[in-house]
């Protein structure tokens, strides 16, 4: 997911966003949530996991 996650940074959000959104997306991600999810694939990536990586992270309740 962190590979997905960074080239889609890198690519597609300076293409659809402002920058200065392309670069909060960015921080959010490798600041709240690459460090909890950034290990799973894609496709293991579901909602009873995010849920308990939430659960186990006080810090990612702000992006609910």
């Amino acid at each position: 997911m962190a590979a997905y996650c960074r080239d889609w940074c890198d690519t597609i959000a300076p293409q659809t966003t402002r920058d200065t959104s392309a670069a909060h997306y960015r921080w959010l991600l490798d600041r709240y949530v690459l460090p909890y999810l950034g290990h799973l694939r894609l496709e293991d990536l579901t909602r009873r996991a995010g849920r308990r990586t939430a659960a186990e992270a006080p810090e990612l309740r702000i992006l609910r």
